[in-house]
């Protein structure tokens, strides 16, 4: 797990440019399945190194939270709500307490909750099928 501070420039018109600090993202490779946490929010989490499929377990929906995944090899990523909850990416749904999963490397998922019974996929790249 990796998370700490990164460095940007400024720049800006006559008036130079400075250097500031802004937080790197938090990236953690999982090989088994995990339950997420509170203090998961706003992680990547990919299946780096996993020789089997790897599901996530989200919590119950709390408004704003947000969580990542990238998938890194063909094993895949399921992803599983809880709480009575669905996901949402566009006009399709899963049902509650339904799935997305993929074996696409590369596929992208950022699931972000808008209520307390929602997590909507937000620009998933690659295909995610919702169960």
């Amino acid at each position: 797990m990796f998370g700490g501070l990164g460095w940007s420039t400024t720049g800006g018109g006559g008036g130079g440019g400075g250097v500031v600090p802004h937080a790197l993202e938090t990236v953690t490779a999982k090989t088994a399945d995990y339950v997420l946490l509170a203090a998961d929010i706003q992680t990547f989490f990919t299946n780096e190194g996993a020789g089997i499929p790897i599901t996530f377990t989200l919590p119950a929906p709390v408004i704003g939270a947000r969580y990542k995944f990238i998938v890194q090899n063909a094993n895949g990523i399921t992803v599983q709500a809880t709480g009575g909850a669905v996901i949402t990416d566009g006009n399709a749904s899963s049902a509650a307490n339904g799935i997305a999963n993929t074996l696409n490397v590369g596929a992208t998922l950022d699931l972000l909750a808008i209520n307390l019974t929602t997590w909507v996929a937000v620009n998933p790249e690659f295909d995610w099928s919702l169960t």
